[in-house]
């Protein structure tokens, strides 16, 4: 990690022991104002991410780790999607299914969400309708992007097909 020193520059980089990471995502998950980070992650042989817990000062503390067996290298994203105002996460492996975990804003998670299986390579959110709710888009691994939207508070629903341009 190399902490902005406010003038475009950069502070030494300091390491910690995560085992072998792919991705990470960053959001405030246990509703403290801090910034926390979810790390997808190889540990132990077991696939799954781990929560870092941050204290303002760049330093974090491991807290909630969810496995994920099988699930290999998985795209992160963090975001209110179910619109409680608690950050939850949404992953995707390379081979799997689609996973989002509803936070519960003290650093736990609801059970695993599932949306069918399809492989996807690429994982991303917005608010492209512009109605204040995100939508999750992903690039399935051999065809066009798929793109999902809140139908109500925990349920989606596929509603448009992307063609996918490269």
């Amino acid at each position: 990690m190399m902490f902005g020193l406010g003038d475009g520059t950069f502070s030494l980089q300091t390491r910690e022991e995560l085992g072998w990471c792919n991705f990470t995502a960053i959001a405030d998950i246990n509703n403290d104002t801090f910034l926390d980070y979810s790390v997808s992650s190889f540990i132990d042989n077991t696939d799954g991410f781990t929560v870092y817990f941050g204290d303002g000062t760049g330093n974090a503390v491991a807290g909630t780790t969810i496995p994920i067996p099988g699930s290999s290298i998985c795209r992160l994203h963090a975001a209110d999607f179910d619109g409680d105002g608690n950050n939850d996460l949404v992953m995707s492996p390379v081979f799997g299914e689609l996973s989002l975990f509803l936070g519960n804003g003290r650093g736990g998670f609801s059970s695993r969400l599932r949306f069918e299986r399809e492989d996807a390579n690429y994982l991303g959110y917005g608010d492209v309708l512009g109605d204040a709710r995100p939508e999750i888009f992903r690039k399935p691994t051999n065809e066009g992007s798929d793109a999902k939207r809140r139908d109500g508070y925990t349920s989606w629903k596929r509603f448009r097909r992307l063609l996918w341009e490269s």
